[in-house]
Parts: C-alpha cells; sequence; structure tokens
C-alpha cells in the first residue's frame, strides 16, 4: 500500500528499544519501492523491528543506488548495534571486563552516551540492560520481579563503568564484569542522523526519514518550505497530533511511556526506567519531545527529561536552552516548551494550556 507524499508526517513515539515501535504499516505489506512525484520520492524497507520510510528529491537514475546504500547502511548499523542480536555491541557485553575492538561509530555513539549520562546525572544511563533483562517490559515481562532481583540488577547500572581508548586509529571499550550495555534510548537517534549525512556527502539536497517515531531531515522540502510534523497526542488514536512542529535540517524525537507497558493490582508498570530506584520511572511527564541537529543527543535526553518528571525536567531546561524540548503533562492538559521553539511548534489541540520557558540568566 503506497500513498502519494503528503504535506505531513505524524511522528510516532520513540519507544527507545528496537524491535518495539509499532509500523505504521503492517510488514507485509512493506517492500522496497518508490512512489514519486516531480523527482520526490517514498523509499520503504523494515529494519529494527519497524518500518523505515525515507522521502527523497533526486533523479530516478539515482534513486536506486541510494536506495542500495540506505539498505546496506541501516543492515550495517542493525548488525553492530541491536542488543537482539551478535554484534559488536553484544560482544563487549559477552565479553565484560575486557577490551573489546569496535568500530568508530559505535565509539561515537558511546561517547555521546556516556556524555548525556554525566550531563542529566545519571537519569540516563547505557548500562541500563541488566534491569531490562530483569523487568523485560515490552518483551513478555507482566509481573513485578522481586526486590532482591531489582537490587542485584541496579548494582551493575553505572555509565562511570564504562572505558573507551583509541590506539594506532583502533577504537576499543570496556565496561565492568556483570555489566551490559544497551544503547536502545540512543542508537535510532544516531543512526538517523548519520543516514541524513550520507544522503548529504552523496549530493541530495532534501530529504526526510522515518525510523518509527525519530524523524531526520535534511534541509527542508523541495518546495521551500519547513517539513510539518506531527507530535502524537498521547490518548488518542495513531496520527491524532496535538502540535505540529516546523523542522528543516534537524531531528524530532518523542518519547513517552504509554505504549509499552503492563498492568498489575491496579498499577502501571511503564517501560522507561530508573537507574537511581531500579523500578519504572515515577513520573508526571506523558510525552517529551526534542528538536536538535544531533539525533543521538536528542534521542537520550528524550529519556532523562522523561525521567526527570515536569516539574526538574523544566527546570533543566531553562538553565539549558540548548537543549530544545516540548513536554506535555500526564494530565493531558498542560504543555512546556523551550522559547526557543516558540516560532516553530503550532498547538492545535484546542483548550491545551501553553507555556513557553524562558532561560535563567
Amino acid at each position: 500500500m503506497w500513498k502519494k507524499i503528503g504535506s505531513l508526517v505524524a511522528i510516532p513515539l520513540c519507544l527507545g528499544v528496537w524491535g518495539n515501535s509499532i509500523p505504521f504499516v503492517h510488514a507485509q505489506e512493506v517492500a522496497q519501492q518508490e512512489v514519486h512525484s516531480r523527482n520526490r520520492y517514498t523509499w520503504k524497507s523494515l529494519h529494527m523491528g519497524t518500518v523505515i520510510s525515507v522521502r527523497l528529491a533526486t533523479t530516478r537514475n539515482q534513486l536506486q543506488d541510494l536506495a542500495k546504500w540506505i539498505e546496506s547502511r541501516l543492515t550495517r548499523y542493525e548488525d553492530r548495534m541491536s542488543v537482539h542480536k551478535e554484534t559488536l555491541l553484544n560482544q563487549v557485553n559477552q565479553q565484560a571486563g575486557q577490551w573489546v575492538t569496535i568500530n568508530e561509530e559505535l565509539a561515537l555513539m558511546t561517547q555521546r552516551a556516556i556524555q548525556v549520562a554525566k550531563d542529566s546525572d545519571g537519569v540516563f544511563d547505557p548500562t541500563i540492560n541488566p534491569l531490562v533483562n530483569v523487568w523485560k517490559i515490552g518483551f513478555g515481562g507482566e509481573t513485578v520481579p522481586s526486590s532482591q532481583a531489582i537490587q542485584e540488577a541496579k548494582e551493575k547500572v553505572d555509565y562511570q563503568g564504562i572505558e573507551l581508548r583509541q590506539q594506532n586509529g583502533v577504537w576499543q571499550m570496556r565496561i565492568r564484569p556483570g555489566q551490559s550495555v544497551d544503547m536502545g534510548g540512543i542508537a535510532k537517534g544516531f543512526i538517523g542522523t548519520a543516514l541524513i549525512n550520507g544522503l548529504r556527502r552523496q549530493g541530495v539536497n532534501s530529504a526526510l526519514i522515518d525510523l518509527g517515531g525519530n524523524v531526520a531531515t535534511l534541509n527542508q522540502k523541495i518546495s521551500g518550505q519547513p517539513w510539518r510534523v506531527g507530535l502524537q497526542h498521547p490518548d488518542r488514536e495513531r496520527n491524532a497530533y496535538f502540535a505540529i512542529v516546523d523542522v528543516n535540517d534537524r531531528s524530532l524525537i518523542t518519547s513517552g511511556a504509554y505504549e509499552r507497558y503492563f498492568e498489575k493490582d491496579g498499577k502501571r508498570y511503564a517501560h522507561i526506567l530508573s537507574a537511581k530506584t531500579g523500578y519504572p520511572a515515577m513520573t508526571d511527564i506523558s510525552s517529551v519531545s526534542i528538536l536538535d541537529r544531533n539525533g543521538a543527543k536528542a534521542d537520550a535526553w528524550c529519556t532523562a527529561l522523561f525521567a526527570m518528571g515536569w516539574d526538574k525536567a523544566s527546570r533543566y531546561l531553562t538553565k539549558h536552552p540548548e537543549i530544545q524540548a516540548v513536554l506535555m503533562h500526564a494530565d493531558l492538559t498542560q504543555v512546556r516548551m523551550s522559547s526557543g521553539l516558540q516560532k516553530r511548534v503550532h498547538v492545535t489541540q484546542e483548550g491545551l494550556k501553553v507555556e513557553y520557558l524562558s532561560e535563567s540568566r
């Protein structure tokens, strides 16, 4: 089922772990084909458990080569960064305590993950995997683990246990024995930016990539207008949005906890876990969206701000205007956003209380 390119892209949630985003078309409908109109094409494929959609302006002659390049890159990233198959990242996990040779891409992504972990005081932590494996939310987990199991897993979570070194142009990585790294909270953002940069180097001057909710753009549409991306309403059907964002040459990523959770004894347990407590993050935020030129940075900070909660995240944003974010409160009646987004974000839902966060001096 293929449709002509429209004017609005509705962005679903960035769920943070590969293989759990909900595709907007069924897998059996996915093929490596294109829809085109005046040298504008849409190409789709299935990777990382979701539908990858690429819209770009190019010639028909170049399209086939670009499609092959995108496909090969997606396969390469999946083969190196996923924790659900034999990859370089899993070699690091399996050989915890030893130095493991990795590629530059994984090293750069790890550097970014460590930086966000440090800046967020460990709210975002790429060594969260032991807790993910204990809870298994989204992977069949429907019961609360024992306090002992949670405590044992939590003791292994500490981003400061990750080490990187480069010798003679070769990158190596080491984690502490018992630790396990999961880059699901940053990988799609990193990949989106990497793909956009690759398309730029090949002469493409207009593109949008949707990696199951993580949107990355190259410049603007060929009409000269910005890409228009809808922010999913947390409590409504797919493609029902509460705001539209004008995006050009940036990534727009949204995180929330309302699509992967389980309920037990009347309480909801969502998939975003707190490295501090070992339990799902108790937050009064329903969704976080971040606009940034660096997709990895945006991806990781979505998780961090979500886990911080409404007031702490708001205070952090006022002190750090370099992070441009939109927060929706759990009561679904309030939105706070960085003042720098005032001209880019157009709230479409009537009745929402909108507050702009001023920079602290």
